[in-house]
């Protein structure tokens, strides 16, 4: 294979994957005219991405890697399988109305609409989009299988993005992926539930909450891995050219990493900037992110009846517990990690933007549940745990035993959090063999509790995206 043909194989790959959800919508939902329209603006989009990408893939295919990558790919096959996508194993209870929205999608005529007419369903579908297809094809356990696959090539992608990053290719980062965490065993330990390891750790708070790699892929994984894929790709490649246009096609998919990778987003796009950057900034994949995939995401979404008030805590009861509690959170999830970094990054405006967007996730909050704090946060959380590949190896170079100890540690604890994710799995796995049952999650209803007007819905006559778009 060629050095630039494995290049751009590799390119086609990855935005591919970031933007064939967008693509399916496009023509699968909207009029035809518009369908035409928007779906060819895409197509032409991610052609140009792939040809301006600058992102060298080649020395990661080397002869000597491949059984390094076959370890790697065997590892994360076997983390999605624990993951209960697919249905294999123990389905956290999340999976329910995930597998709902699917069944959905494959059941369901384009655009999916309730019996009755008046719900329409409005939720973050990306992910399922592409094993929805296979699932009207094939059937729906064949779609259902496909998750799985779908699920294994983005955490590839981010994988191999990662060893183009440190330009080698190790197994070790990818262990890094799937254990990192804050270190929610210290903030759980007055809780006693650090020796119960099915339990789930990161409630310790009670207010707030950053989820694991591992928690993430367990019981979000339609947002996390097109969100890990987006923002490993935007901090690898820096590519202004293409940065809005990544950015855009994950709106449909990562709804609320979308806005934690904003900021990220914007530091790439101006930093250094010169005036000639502006014909980077404003290239046609760039418009196109914003105005098409961003533009038509938006009016698709703004209809779903849950998006409920903005707030803070300090309108909440309890505000001095809740600072209290905010301080040791900050603390507890990120605060070591980032003052081990701080002595190499004291002068990186990127690590200030990092820190920032981290102490503010927990401010803010969506309606009356933590997901703006969980999951607007996984782009930040990400980007401090490549921080942390990045810094390991470069302590112990440096033998800066101190801080490459203290490191460990933090690492070391934080993956207790993901352990206990995985022990449930297994231990729930096996309970429900051997009594003869289904490890899997109840599918919840489409028409009770999907499509009746909740957080997956919203009211099609009230719908800009309804009305005028969808066909």
């Amino acid at each position: 294979m060629k050095i630039n043909k494995c290049n751009k194989i590799m390119s086609a790959i990855v935005y591919m994957y970031l933007t064939l959800p967008i693509f399916i919508f496009v023509v699968g939902w909207l009029k035809w005219y518009w369908a035409f329209l928007f779906g060819i603006s895409i197509l032409i989009s991610t052609i140009i991405s792939i040809n301006s990408d600058n992102i060298e893939y080649e020395k990661i295919f080397l002869k000597q890697n491949i059984s390094k990558i076959v370890i790697a790919i065997i590892l994360i096959a076997l983390w999605v399988t624990l993951s209960g996508i697919g249905g294999v194993m123990f389905q956290n209870s999340d999976h329910g109305a995930r597998t709902a929205m699917y069944k959905a999608l494959v059941d369901y005529d384009w655009p999916v609409i309730s019996n009755k007419g008046n719900y329409g369903l409005i939720y973050y579908i990306g992910y399922w989009l592409p094993s929805a297809v296979i699932g009207k094809l094939f059937g729906f356990e064949i779609g259902y299988k496909f998750q799985m696959v779908w699920a294994a090539i983005g955490i590839f992608i981010v994988y191999l993005l990662i060893c183009v990053l440190r330009k080698k290719v190790s197994i070790w980062p990818l262990i890094i992926v799937i254990l990192f965490s804050g270190l929610d065993i210290v903030g759980s330990w007055p809780q006693g539930v650090i020796f119960k390891f099915t339990k789930h750790l990161e409630y310790w708070s009670a207010f707030f909450q950053y989820s694991s790699n591992t928690t993430q892929l367990f019981w979000v994984f339609n947002q996390a891995i097109p969100a890990w894929v987006a923002t490993t790709l935007i901090v690898v490649g820096k590519n202004r050219k293409n940065i809005l246009f990544i950015l855009g096609s994950i709106m449909l998919a990562s709804t609320f990493p979308f806005v934690g990778l904003i900021p990220f987003s914007l530091y790439f796009l101006f930093r250094k900037f010169k005036i000639q950057n502006l014909k980077e900034i404003f290239s046609l994949q760039n418009i196109v992110g914003v105005c098409v995939c961003g533009g038509i995401t938006f009016l698709y979404l703004i209809g779903n009846i849950s998006a409920g008030k903005v707030n803070t805590f300090e309108n909440d009861t309890d505000t001095s517990i809740r600072m209290i509690m905010y301080v040791l959170f900050c603390i507890i999830e990120f605060g070591f990690y980032m003052m081990i970094l701080w002595r190499k990054n004291k002068k990186n405006k990127f690590y200030y933007l990092l820190l920032i967007v981290l102490v503010a996730c927990p401010l803010i909050r969506v309606g009356d549940a933590q997901d703006f704090c969980m999951r607007v946060s996984i782009p930040a959380l990400f980007i401090l745990m490549i921080l942390c590949i990045e810094e390991l190896p470069k302590l112990y170079k440096e033998k800066n035993k101190t801080l490459f100890v203290c490191l460990v540690i933090c690492l070391s604890l934080g993956a207790c959090t993901p352990m206990h994710e995985i022990n449930r799995t297994i231990v729930q796995t096996v309970k429900a063999v051997s009594k003869g049952e289904s490890p899997t999650e109840r599918i919840w209803s489409i028409e009770e509790e999907i499509l009746k007007g909740n957080n997956f819905s919203g009211p099609v006559n009230e719908s800009l995206f309804y009305k005028y778009l969808a066909k």
